[in-house]
């Protein structure tokens, strides 16, 4: 979980939405916006969170773009230590 970023994913999408929805709260009656509008828009921003996580999950943001996590390559310190055996160093 940790390589293919998923909590900081989860975090930084709490974080986005609690501020989306707080600066909607504020801004909606301003525009006088229907009630169920709020509503909808944070059950949306809570709807889309599994999402964003089965996303950070399933993909990794590589330099040459997004890829499958089975298609990206492996941390440094697997390869280097996968080295280090087949070289014999200790």
């Amino acid at each position: 979980m940790k390589r293919r970023n998923v909590v900081k994913v989860a975090v930084a999408y709490a974080i986005v939405g609690w501020l989306l929805i707080a600066v909607a709260s504020v801004l909606l009656p301003t525009f006088q916006a229907p009630e169920w509008f709020m509503r909808v828009f944070s059950l949306a921003i809570i709807a889309g969170f599994p999402l964003a996580v089965v996303l950070a999950w399933a993909f990794d943001i590589t330099p040459e773009g997004i890829k499958a996590a089975s298609d990206a390559p492996a941390p440094v310190a697997v390869i280097s230590e996968k080295l280090r055996r087949e070289q014999g160093v200790t």
